[in-house]
């Protein structure tokens, strides 16, 4: 029966121990190096460990590793198989596992690549698949897998490890039937321009990368799996990509899902980490070549010294110094070429402008001169045109001229003939006015006076009346 995913971690993890790939023992068995570590517990200590495992406390978390293989029975009779050439071990450290049936038969092979080493070599491989098709630690485990010639292969691996199990299931498809990464880092630009759509697609399908939701090397470069998960880790920081916290993060629900992690485990990528990873992807592929291999050098030496064991900033400097002159003489070589370039240009150019300048000036000369011709003869007919203007205008003037001067004589003939004629209308009017103003007034005084005669015999008759009145009420009393 095929190992469980969560025995491949178990594998993976056993990796970073430089035990793993002992041959000079003889041990046939995975079971009988895990007695030797028994016998001997000072093996495992920070000299002979990586991965996260070189601490006081890593030492315990892989002592715990150990445990756990050792109860598992199927692990400790794992057949040992070839381990990769030990004098590439800095870059590339992998090993076969075989598993038999009761009768010694062998049923299945897994291979499994440990992550960085830790030195300085392996992290700046790392970045070198920013801009390479296949790094130099990439084709050392090809070649070990095709020296192989097995068939059928498991392959899997952690961080670094997970990138070759992936490479090589890419380009030794006929040797890999599984292939499981764990917080394995994908693949650049020169990688995919390698591999033909049908093919990536082929290999894709036989690959499961699982990562830790906050996993931090997996968002590097671009994934190639056709199923990719994200789990739990509770490790924080460094521990996001540590394959032991990995492993005791999910042990209690792998034993729900019969040690495979499944999409019933899973749980949504970090946020942060999702962002990093569309940010890179979109940085790298926006990079000139030049800048990406540039780049690509500049970081991997920058982190190596960070991390790696065998660290040296005097080499480090000597080469980002390198690197950076390098690239500046290939800019420079640029610069030179542009600048000649666009000279030459320029120089074309100036002599075609001259040129046109020079045939343009000419056209623009012979038509100033057929302009001016044009405006001389213009102008003579102009003046002609004025003088007979001017000639006409003045006989029109002397005729206006007689014409104003009869105009104001009829009209002082007409100006005195209304003044007699005013003069006259007003001594009428005046003559007829005091007749009738002498009429009016004494026909007001006849008026007035037949008026005066009339109110006298009113008051005559008024009086006579009443005194007949108070005659006849005197008698009246008098009765």
């Amino acid at each position: 029966m095929a190992l469980t995913d969560q025995e491949l971690l178990l594998l993976d993890n056993f990796m970073y121990y430089s035990g793993s790939v002992d041959v000079e023992s003889g041990y046939t068995t995975l079971g009988e190096l895990i007695d030797d570590y028994k016998r001997n517990p000072d093996l495992v200590n920070e000299a002979t460990l990586s991965g996260g495992f070189e601490t006081e406390e890593g030492i315990e978390n892989f002592q715990n590793i150990l445990a756990e293989i050792d109860s598992n029975d199927k692990l400790r009779d794992l057949k040992l198989g070839p381990v990769t050439n030990p004098a590439t071990d800095k870059l590339v450290r992998g090993r076969c596992f075989i598993e038999c049936d009761e009768a010694g038969n062998e049923i299945s092979t897994v291979v499994a690549f440990r992550g960085t080493g830790g030195s300085v070599a392996a992290w700046k491989d790392n970045f070198e698949g920013l801009y390479l098709e296949e790094t130099q630690a990439q084709n050392i485990a090809k070649d070990y897998i095709e020296q192989l010639g097995m068939t059928d292969l498991t392959v899997t691996g952690h961080s670094k490890g997970g990138n070759f199990a992936m490479y090589v299931t890419a380009m030794c498809g006929d040797q890999v039937e599984r292939c499981v990464s764990f917080d394995g880092q994908g693949f650049g630009p020169d990688f995919f321009s390698s591999i033909s759509a049908e093919q990536l697609k082929e290999v894709s399908e036989k690959i499961k990368s699982v990562n830790a939701h906050n996993d931090f090397v997996s968002i590097l470069l671009t994934p190639i799996a056709g199923e990719i998960l994200y789990v739990e880790n509770e490790g924080i920081l460094a521990d996001g990509h540590s394959p032991y916290d990995l492993y005791t993060s999910n042990k209690g629900e792998l034993a729900l899902t019969d040690g495979m992690f499944t999409e019933e485990i899973a749980v949504s990528q970090d946020s942060l980490m999702n962002g990093a990873h569309n940010w890179l992807e979109d940085f790298v592929k926006d990079l000139p070549e030049d800048e990406k291999v540039l780049f690509g050098d500049v970081a991997g030496n920058l982190v190596s010294q960070f991390i790696a064991r065998d660290a040296n900033w005097g080499n480090t400097l000597e080469s980002l110094g390198s690197d950076v002159k390098e690239y500046g003489a290939e800019k420079w070589e640029d610069v030179k070429d542009f600048a000649a370039d666009k000279w030459e240009d320029a120089k074309d150019f100036a002599a075609e402008t001259l040129a046109d300048a020079k045939e343009g000036l000419s056209e623009i000369g012979e038509g100033i001169s057929d302009f001016f011709a044009d405006a001389k003869e213009d102008l003579s007919e102009l003046g002609d045109g004025i003088s007979d203007w001017l000639r006409d205008a003045k006989d029109d003037l002397s005729e206006l001229g007689e014409d104003v001067s009869e105009w104001f004589a009829d009209a002082k003939l007409d100006l005195s003939e209304a003044k007699d004629g005013l003069s006259e209308f007003l001594g009428d009017a005046l003559d007829n006015g005091k007749i009738v103003l002498k009429e009016g007034v004494d026909g007001a005084l006849y008026v007035a006076e037949e008026a005066g005669k009339a109110v006298g015999n009113l008051v005559d008759g008024a009086g006579n009346l009443a005194k007949k009145g108070l005659k006849e009420l005197s008698e009246i009393f008098e009765r």
